[in-house]
């Protein structure tokens, strides 16, 4: 696995982060467009106290749900939140 990857490396290849866009809601009111379903999944989580892993799995979940809007490739080393 190693080998292979440093094969790809040398040849200039780099992996990449697919980050799908979504929106967030709770009660079916919409509270805003996140970068990620992992930063709408924390701010869920810090803002109302939503356990992050419910939400993540779930996608609706008491009162909060994540609607996909698309994916978005961002090149490793890139960070999102």
């Amino acid at each position: 696995e190693n080998e292979h990857r440093e094969l790809h490396v040398k040849n200039g290849e780099n992996r990449i982060h697919n980050f799908i866009e979504c929106e967030l809601y709770k009660d079916n009111e919409k509270i805003g467009d996140f970068k990620s379903i992992r930063e709408a999944c924390k701010f869920a989580e810090i803002r109302y106290g939503i356990s992050y892993s419910q939400l993540s799995k779930k996608k609706d979940y008491k009162g909060f749900k994540i609607v996909k809007k698309g994916v978005t490739t961002i090149p490793k080393g890139s960070r999102v939140e």
